[in-house]
This record gives C-alpha cells, structure tokens and sequence, in this order.
C-alpha cells in the first residue's frame, strides 16, 4: 500500500475532505454543544418548507467540526499548497459564513485557526523528537 505522500495532491485532497467529514458526523453532538454555546443561534424560522431547529444545530455543529478538522488534517499531512487545498475544502462554508454575520466569520476563522495550531504543534513535536 502506498504511502499518504506517494499519492497524487489531488488524492491526498480527496482523502483529506472525506476524513475530515467523516470525524465531524462522529464528533458531531459535541460540535452541536458548541454551536448552540459558541454561535448562539436564531432558531426562529428559516427558508424550509419544514423547518426543523434541531437540522440546524446538528448542520451546524458538523460544518464546525469539519472546519476544525479540514484545517487540522490539511495542515498536518499535505506539504504542497496546503492553503489552497484548505481554502477550496472550505469555500463553500466560509461563503455562507461571510453571509450570515460577525459571529458566524469570528468562529469559523477561530476554528481554522486552533485547527493550524495543533498541526503545527504536532508537527513541531515530531521535528524535534527527530
């Protein structure tokens, strides 16, 4: 079997959007948790012909889990463009996020961000134990 850095960048990226889905519909009622602490959203309405606050909460805490965990995988495993890989991983989440509002934006890059820290301290913490 190969290794994760033999793969093409266009593989390893495939690889790297489907765990990271894949953890965050796992970690998702903890992510939910945080979504209702964190984002404190408005569960009023919405565009659907059947609105559901749960759908809400459990979309929005999987589409938390899977920022912090895109971040954390890209940053971790890909050496080649890992910025362009997270960033196309991430358009579509991030676009609605820049549409719905100061808190939304303000978590979503807080994500990302504690995503970037723990792979580069990981990262660290295996270039030194070298």
């Amino acid at each position: 079997m190969k290794k994760f850095k033999e793969y093409a960048l266009s593989i390893q990226a495939i690889i790297v959007y489907f765990l990271s889905a894949i953890i965050s519909l796992i970690l998702m009622p903890i992510f939910s948790k945080f979504y209702i602490i964190a984002y404190k959203p408005d569960l009023i309405g919405g565009g659907f012909f059947i609105y559901a606050p749960k759908l809400e909460i459990y979309l929005g805490g999987i589409f938390a889990g899977y920022l912090l965990f895109l971040s954390f995988l890209t940053f971790l495993l890909i050496k080649k463009r890992p910025w362009l890989i997270w960033l196309v991983g991430a358009a579509i989440i991030l676009f609605t996020s820049f549409n719905s509002g100061t808190r939304y934006i303000f978590w979503d890059f807080a994500l990302t961000v504690i995503g970037w820290l723990l792979a580069q301290g990981i990262l660290l913490i295996k270039k030194k134990s070298k």
